[in-house]
Parts: structure tokens; C-alpha cells; sequence
């Protein structure tokens, strides 16, 4: 695959020369997106009967109201299929608390190519529906996945076609039974995992630091060494080496994918994700360009109080010169 890196306010690309450990860490792919990928390499085009068996079920208050929202006025095409990938605590008793994790991935089968567009928690944004602004992912526990999907759309201008939700339950049991990760870990990383696990895992710092998905959990969630955006950045590291490891062994994918496929929940379509399944080979060779809102380093947004409030008209055209 290739990656591409961009700096920007206005929605205008602008690559930025990297290191190869800068590289590395920009190879990114989102897990969901990945096991599913996967799962076509190792058993092929699969049959809706193993879809079927795979797939949890959406409950229908999901559906209707996903199904009732306007998105007249928002940005869309049909050679560009958005996908909202939220991660959410598997700890959280009811599977409902503040999304983790909110990255739209958007794929482009005319130009070939897979955009990401890391939504930070912290962005301060209207909620429909909400008297005042809140933080971006209180939208998931305010209305669950129907409000997480508007809270999106109507902030930033583009439809969402479906959504993937993922607990980190999947995240952490796709890495055991990939055998594990290994991850570059600094010395201050590495004290972290330490103490969070209570000592239980004790990383030697390192360019090759082996990790299994207990480990590989803590280092993705890491929250108070420095920042989301590198935050973000340690848990694409994590996914990019599931999949890697994950195409070099496609048979073993294969049969771990089975096991944690209930902790996935989507209204994307058994004929969608056929349709996934047989473009899968194609998908892997698309380049794919990742992006964040807020941009920490041209700005477009102001900080207070920990709250991320966005210039909503410059990142309403960058999406749309990123995505269209």
C-alpha cells in the first residue's frame, strides 16, 4: 500500500518529507476495515452464510433512526463510500459511554484511494438535538450510533453511508490470536504500560518490542504522556502491524477473525461486505491518506478549557477537497 501523509488548513494537499520510522508509523489501516480485508485474503469471497454468522445484528431503533435523518444538504457521490469506524470501551457496562475512537474512512474506487479522517474527542462541537456545544464523542452516549453518525454529518457537511462499531474487547483478542505485535517503544511509553498494567507488563524499550494484546491495548490508550494526536498515532502504529502480520499469515487470519467478529456491530449490508470481500486484493495495493481534525500543526482551530473548537468552514472544504 501506499501512504501519504498531508499538512494542511485548507483541504490542499501538502506531502511532508519523512523519516523511515516516520514512515512506519503513517502506514496505517483501520482494524475493522482490516480484519475484513483479511478475512477475504485467507478464505476468499466468502458465502452469506458465513457473513451471516459472523455479523452480529443491528437493532432496529438503530436502523430507523439512521433511516429518518436528512442528509439532503450533505456532500456525497457514488464512486465514494464513507464508513464511520467508532471504538468504544468493552468495559463500559451497557457498551454506551463516550466514543473512544471516531475515524471516517472513505474509499474511493475511481481514484483509488483510502482517506482517514481521525474525528479528536476533544473536538467542541453542536450536538443535534443538545442544548449548547459538547465534546464530540459525548454524541455516542447522548444518542448512541444514530447521533454519533448526525453529530458528523451536520458539523462537517458529508453523509455517511454506514457505520462499523468496534469495542476494544475485538482490539485487544485480534492481536492474541495473531500471536501478537512488535512495535517501537520509547522509555517513557514503556513506564507507562508498566504502571498501568501494574507491572504486569514490563517492556524493554526498543525498535523491535514484542507485545501481546494486553500490552498492545495499554500502549494504544496511552492518554496521559502527551497527547491525542499522538495517541491516535500509537494506535494506528498497533492496527498497521495487525494487518501486516496478519497478510503474511491469511490462513491464521482467517481462522482468528471468527472468534472476534461479535464484538463488531454494522448496518453495512451482507451484499456490501460480499462485494469487500472479492475487491479485497484490489483494495490492498490503494494508497491511502490520512488526516485529523483538528490539524495540530496549520491550526484551524482554537484550545480552550481542553476543548478543541474547529474552524468548521475551512475543515467543511478540506473534507471535501480530501474526500472528493
Amino acid at each position: 500500500m501506499k501512504f501519504k501523509e498531508t499538512n494542511t488548513q485548507t483541504g490542499n494537499q501538502a506531502p511532508v518529507k519523512k523519516t523511515k520510522k516516520a514512515k512506519k508509523k503513517g502506514r496505517v489501516l483501520l482494524i475493522v476495515i482490516s480484519i475484513l480485508l483479511v478475512l477475504a485474503i485467507g478464505g476468499g469471497v466468502a458465502t452469506y452464510s458465513i457473513i451471516n454468522s459472523l455479523m452480529p445484528q443491528v437493532d432496529d431503533d438503530t436502523i430507523e433512526k439512521l433511516s429518518k435523518r436528512n442528509t439532503s444538504n450533505l456532500l456525497s457521490s457514488k464512486d465514494v463510500h464513507n464508513i464511520l469506524v467508532i471504538g468504544v470501551d468493552g468495559r463500559n457496562s451497557d457498551g454506551w459511554g463516550r466514543a473512544d475512537t471516531q475515524i471516517l474512512v472513505s474509499i474511493d474506487n475511481v481514484n483509488q484511494r483510502i482517506t482517514m479522517v481521525s474525528f479528536l474527542r476533544d473536538l467542541y462541537v453542536e450536538i443535534p438535538g443538545r442544548k449548547g456545544k459538547n465534546k464530540i464523542n459525548a454524541a455516542h452516549r447522548f444518542g448512541k450510533v444514530p447521533l454519533a453518525v448526525e453529530t458528523i454529518e451536520q458539523n462537517f457537511g458529508v453523509k455517511i453511508d454506514n457505520y462499523i462499531r468496534v469495542t476494544f474487547d475485538a482490539f485487544e483478542d485480534a492481536i492474541d490470536a495473531m500471536g501478537g505485535v512488535t512495535l517501537p517503544v520509547t522509555p517513557k511509553e514503556a513506564a507507562e504500560v508498566k504502571s498501568y498494567s501494574k507491572g504486569k507488563h514490563d517492556l524493554v524499550p526498543g525498535d523491535n518490542v514484542f507485545m501481546d494484546g494486553g500490552a498492545a491495548l495499554i500502549f494504544a490508550r496511552i492518554r496521559k504522556l502527551d497527547s491525542d494526536w499522538q495517541r491516535t498515532s500509537r494506535q494506528r502504529m498497533v492496527i498497521n502491524a495487525l494487518l501486516e502480520k496478519a497478510k503474511a499469515n491469511p490462513v491464521k487470519a482467517f481462522n482468528a477473525v471468527q472468534g472476534v467478529m461479535g464484538n463488531f456491530e454494522t448496518d453495512i449490508s451482507q451484499g456490501n461486505i460480499l462485494r469487500l470481500f472479492a475487491e479485497a486484493r484490489t483494495i490492498l495495493n490503494y494508497e491511502v491518506v490520512e488526516y485529523m481534525i483538528p490539524n495540530s500543526t496549520t491550526g484551524a482551530y482554537t484550545s480552550v478549557s481542553y476543548n478543541l473548537i474547529p474552524d468548521l468552514p475551512v475543515y467543511r472544504t478540506a473534507l471535501k477537497n480530501w474526500l472528493y
